[in-house]
Parts: structure tokens; C-alpha cells; sequence
């Protein structure tokens, strides 16, 4: 074949791919869909990350045959407008740049596992993070809440308490925390209360403004609908935090949910048992129903003895022998610098690798998924007091 018949194909398929790879990536992009309000579960996400990946690679192949086939005219340009010392500083900095990417990668997929019988005696020991110590995973660095119209605010975590005093230990506290220590300092004026019917504290109104709800998420993540109660929502440090004002049937529509709940849980004379408990894995789907689901204590560093977690779903599945399971404990992930999580990286033998694993999500079925349900609360420290409709573990390639 000629070199300039060859040349023209390499071309073609050159772009043909890149468009793709360019359409994948947009779509794969974390919370673009989202913003987009398009449900990322709607589309074909295992398809599309295998498409992207695998085009990737012959993208990169191609690109070397394209520089091969015009290889003399790189090195005559070359010669023409660079020295030799130049060359060595770029293949030097790009050796470089290759070695750092590579060690920060390795870095952040520093995990502990925990398989199905090591639960009950695990050790609070955990690769070098000592649990016991609440210095380890208390937040402690500065940050700021944004209240749309009154402006952003500064705070130091270790002047705020929780008010849940039920629900955190010392040190740890709720998103709605912040914004008592604003009201208790005299930056705001807020008027709360706690709200039985409910099973959260509500806002009536901040500087006599009514309507408010809030939009949060964690280091490395995106703004996301949320339908969670504020005084649940575990803050972290480098958490990004914005409150607004909403539309009253929105909110009405949140708070009717949460009523739901708790008359769940009453008719359960307190008791979590929770009627539709769905395992969606890569090579197979359980349902079960009215799952009676206990304390585990596994994040006893944030909560009180018997708190009671999502991931206690997969805990309590697992203790009645109904699943198998296995949990990875992470500093980090990718560019969220502060994780601290454990994350339940197996399931019933469907193990998590690259960026394909277990999701999850809870709460009514109206807000299910990006309505509100779908938020980014690690499942190890999104407590549950009262019972959701559902709550869902699904496979997933991001």
C-alpha cells in the first residue's frame, strides 16, 4: 500500500475515533448528565466506558503509526526549529510527568479489605489510620458555606458542635451545624426547630427569608439534587456547601417523605426493617423484602454505639447469610483528596475494578435516583434513624 493511501486511512479513522472518544468522554464526565438533568442509569454506562477505553488505546496506536508514517519530515522540522538541548528537556520532563501521574495514581488506590467473617472482630487498626484516635478522620481545616443573597461565610470546624447529639460523637457534626454556629455567633439569623413529625430539624427562615434547602458534596465531587435531611448529612473537611431558596412544593414533596418514614418506622415499634432491599450486580439481581437491619458499629470514630448505616443493609444481608460481601477502606479516590470511606467493593463474587463497582441508593421511590436519592453520602456514614422505602446496591461503570 502506498504511504500516502495509508496515511489518508490513518487520517480518517484518527478522527472518526477521536470524535468518539470525544462524545464517551463528555458523557462519562462526572456531573455533566446530571446538570444536563439526563439520568446517567438510563444510559448504557458498561457499553460506554468499554467503548471509550478500548478506542483510547487504538487511538493511541494510531497516533504512533501517524507519527512513523511522518517521521523524517518530524525530525527535518526538528532540526529546523529546536536544539538538541530542547529535545532532552521535553523527553525529560515527559519522562517525569509520566512517573509522577503513575505514583499518584498508586497512592490513591491505597485500600484496606475486610472480607464477610472479618466484621465482627475487626480491628480499629487500619493501614495506619488509627480509628481509635478521632484526630484521624475529625475535620479540622477552614472552609466556607455560601447562603445565596446574604453572601459566604468563614468557619473553623472546632468551634461547632453537633446538635444531633443522638447520632455524632464529639468532634463530628452535620452540614446544619454550620449553620446554628452562624445563628449561635450572630452572622445569620436563623429560626429552627426540630420536627417530630418529620425526624429532622427544619428552617422556618433565615433573616426572615422562608423556603430554604440546601446543595452539598463532598472533596472531588459535584452539585446534585438531594431529597436527605441536613442534620444527617456527616460534614468533612473541603465539603462544598450552598444554601438557597427553593420552590415550596419541593420542599413539601421532601418533607412528606420524611413523614413517611417515620410513620414506617413507628408502625416497626422503632425498628429498621426496611421493605424492599435491592442487589443489582454485574452478573446477577436480588430482591429482598421487610430486611431487619441492625447496628454494626463500624464507624464508631463519627457515631454512637448503635447507629445504623446503609452499608449495615449490606452488613445485615451478609450476618443472615443471604449475601457475601467484601469492604475497602480508602484514604482517597482519584482527585477526591479526602475520603476516609469504606466502600463495599464485592458483592456475591461481582469484585469492583477500574472504575466499574457497587453505587448505591435510598429513600422514596419519588425521588428516586438524580431526583434526590442518588447523593454522594459514602454508605458507611448516611445514618438511617427511619426507614426508607427502598434502599438499592447496583454495579455501575463510571
Amino acid at each position: 500500500m502506498k504511504r500516502n493511501t495509508l496515511l489518508y486511512i490513518v487520517d480518517v479513522l484518527l478522527l472518526i475515533f477521536s470524535i468518539i472518544v470525544v462524545i464517551t468522554g463528555v458523557i462519562k464526565f462526572p456531573g455533566l448528565l446530571t446538570l444536563l438533568k439526563i439520568d446517567p442509569f438510563s444510559l448504557p454506562q458498561a457499553e460506554i466506558t468499554f467503548l471509550h477505553d478500548w478506542i483510547g488505546i487504538v487511538l493511541t496506536v494510531l497516533t504512533l503509526v501517524h507519527i512513523l508514517l511522518n517521521w523524517e519530515w518530524i525530525q527535518a522540522m526538528s532540526k529546523k526549529l529546536l536544539n538538541r538541548r530542547i529535545i532532552q528537556f521535553i523527553v525529560i520532563f515527559s519522562l517525569v510527568g509520566t512517573a509522577v501521574v503513575i505514583s499518584k495514581f498508586s497512592r490513591n488506590q491505597n485500600e484496606t479489605t475486610l472480607s464477610t467473617n472479618q466484621i465482627e472482630e475487626y480491628s480499629n487498626e487500619i493501614e495506619g489510620v488509627d480509628l481509635n484516635n478521632l484526630e484521624e478522620t475529625k475535620p479540622v481545616e477552614m472552609n466556607q458555606i455560601i447562603i445565596e443573597g446574604l453572601g459566604a461565610f468563614e468557619f473553623n470546624p472546632k468551634d461547632i458542635k453537633a446538635i444531633r447529639d443522638d447520632v455524632f460523637n464529639e468532634g463530628f457534626f452535620s452540614i446544619f451545624d454550620v449553620l446554628i454556629y452562624l445563628d449561635e455567633t450572630g452572622q445569620i439569623n436563623m429560626d429552627y426547630e426540630f420536627s417530630e413529625e418529620y425526624g429532622t430539624y427544619i428552617i422556618r427562615n433565615i433573616n426572615e427569608l422562608e423556603d430554604w434547602w440546601y446543595v452539598a458534596h463532598y472533596d472531588g465531587g459535584w452539585s446534585e439534587n438531594n431529597a436527605w435531611r441536613m442534620d444527617l448529612f456527616p460534614y468533612k473537611d473541603r465539603s462544598s456547601i450552598r444554601l438557597g431558596q427553593m420552590e415550596i412544593d419541593r420542599i413539601q414533596a421532601i418533607y412528606a417523605s420524611f413523614a413517611e418514614e417515620v410513620g414506617r418506622t413507628q408502625s416497626d415499634n422503632g425498628n429498621l426493617i426496611i421493605p424492599k432491599v435491592i442487589i443489582r450486580g454485574k452478573n446477577s439481581a436480588q430482591v429482598f423484602e421487610n430486611v431487619d437491619v441492625t447496628s454494626h458499629n463500624l464507624r464508631d470514630d463519627l457515631f454512637l454505639e448503635g447507629t445504623i448505616t446503609a452499608i449495615d443493609v449490606i452488613l445485615s444481608l451478609s450476618e443472615a447469610g443471604l449475601i457475601t460481601h467484601r469492604l475497602n477502606w480508602y484514604e482517597s479516590i482519584g482527585s477526591a483528596g479526602i475520603v476516609k470511606n469504606y466502600f463495599v467493593d464485592e458483592i456475591n463474587g461481582d469484585e469492583s475494578y477500574n472504575r466499574c463497582g457497587f453505587v448505591y441508593e435510598l429513600g422514596e421511590d419519588l425521588f428516586a435516583g438524580f431526583r434526590g436519592n442518588h447523593i454522594h453520602i459514602p454508605s458507611d456514614i448516611r445514618v438511617l434513624q427511619t426507614t426508607p422505602d427502598y434502599v438499592e446496591f447496583f454495579w455501575i461503570c463510571i
